[in-house]
């Protein structure tokens, strides 16, 4: 296996399959919370034409889309492991809750795979913000600045957790920064991104919005879709990338304009519904 097989096709690979997933459930998280099929259908046109925005968005500035990208990842990142919905602990919920609301503990856990990750591998991860057509020395400036707030975030949430003795919350945050140094940049982001965030995120969406056969059929259909777009685009947009180049922005750029309304929906929407657990 040649070490671009291993470093760059098998972690996207892997995040198509086991990490696309969870926001295809979105769909489901929709028709669960509108009123009616046509309230149903304006949402999904509002989500998708979102998504469709956010991809010119990144054509026409490449640099601020990947700055937008990876400032809103963290946060939604940090909400989300944050957000703890399946405890026994008295109290555990309103904890959590607060936690997720407060940003500096949210940028503390999100800005390990957006800031440090990034430019701590900076060797590794340069090239790809080059496939993407940022000026990466912009987006180096700008990692700078961010991990050092990022650091100071950590410190700060670190020492909360040592007074409140939120055990759990800092091993992960230990474990996460561990990760994130030792393991190649793709990689790294796949453990995470697959098999904490998108499962825990399943989970919650399967135990919170029923039936659970008609939220795996929604996941399935609407992981379909983004994934024939891609192979759309591979095989009749005419292009100058390698194979290597267009797989890297299909899935960044493909990532991102999903991220958008995908964070819009759960950090937001669903946030000013009283009837859901967020």
């Amino acid at each position: 296996m040649s070490e671009s097989a291993f470093t760059i096709y098998a972690p996207i690979a892997v995040m198509l399959v086991l990490g696309l997933p969870h926001g295809a459930l979105d769909a489901h998280i929709l028709n669960s919370a509108a009123r009616n099929k046509r309230h149903t259908l304006g949402l999904l046109f509002a989500y998708v034409l979102l998504a469709v925005v956010t991809v010119l968005f990144w054509w026409a500035l490449p640099t601020v889309a990947i700055a937008t990208f990876l400032g809103l990842s963290a946060i939604h990142f940090g909400r989300s492991d944050l957000t703890n919905h399946h405890t026994n602990k008295p109290g555990s919920d309103a904890m959590a809750s607060a936690d997720a609301s407060n940003p500096l503990k949210s940028l503390a856990h999100g800005g390990i795979w957006t800031f440090l990750l990034p430019l701590i591998q900076w060797d590794l991860v340069e090239p790809i913000f080059d496939v993407l057509g940022s000026q990466t020395a912009t987006v180096k400036y700008l990692l700078q600045g961010a991990t050092v707030a990022w650091g100071l975030c950590l410190v700060a949430t670190i020492s909360s957790y040592l007074q409140t003795r939120k055990t759990d919350q800092f091993i992960a945050l230990f474990a996460g920064v561990i990760v994130a140094i030792l393991l190649p940049p793709l990689w790294a982001l796949c453990l995470y991104f697959c098999f904490w965030h998108a499962r825990r995120h399943t989970n919650w969406v399967l135990s919170t919005f029923p039936p659970r056969s008609a939220a795996l059929q929604f996941m399935v259909v609407f992981t379909l879709v983004p994934l024939t777009a891609m192979l759309f685009w591979a095989l009749f947009v005419p292009t100058e990338l390698n194979l290597l180049g267009l797989s890297l922005q299909l899935f960044f750029i493909g990532i991102f304009a999903l991220t958008v309304p995908h964070m819009v929906l759960i950090d937001y929407y669903l946030g000013s519904k009283p009837t859901v657990d967020r």
